[in-house]
């Protein structure tokens, strides 16, 4: 794994039937995360919070037998989901605090 991608576990999902039916398309909720960037241990990083809702990869359903919208790539898949709803980076300062940035 590239020293770009390092997430802190693994994630699990779970279906939300009253998100799907609300939404009008399968979505899941999400156990939290956290993904660093640039190294495992970064002061950056991206706190993907519990119960976060995903709907997974946006693929075509003709392609889901070779790309099924959960797989391997899963935790990549939220953290774009997320990154696309809140766009904002947390920075761990030098004195134990955090901060947070604008993408």
């Amino acid at each position: 794994m590239s020293e770009f991608t390092q997430f802190d576990h693994r994630v699990s999902i779970c279906y939300d039937p009253q998100a799907s039916k609300k939404l009008g398309k399968d979505y899941y909720r999400v156990n939290g995360f956290r993904y660093y960037l640039h190294y495992y241990g970064s002061s950056e990083y991206v706190d993907i919070p519990n119960n976060y809702l995903s709907d997974g990869a946006t693929i075509p359903k003709l392609l889901w037998p070779l790309l099924p919208p959960w797989g391997e790539y899963t935790q990549n898949v939220v953290l774009h989901d997320y990154l696309c709803d809140v766009m904002e980076v947390k920075i761990k300062l030098l004195d134990g605090t955090e901060s947070s940035r604008k993408i």
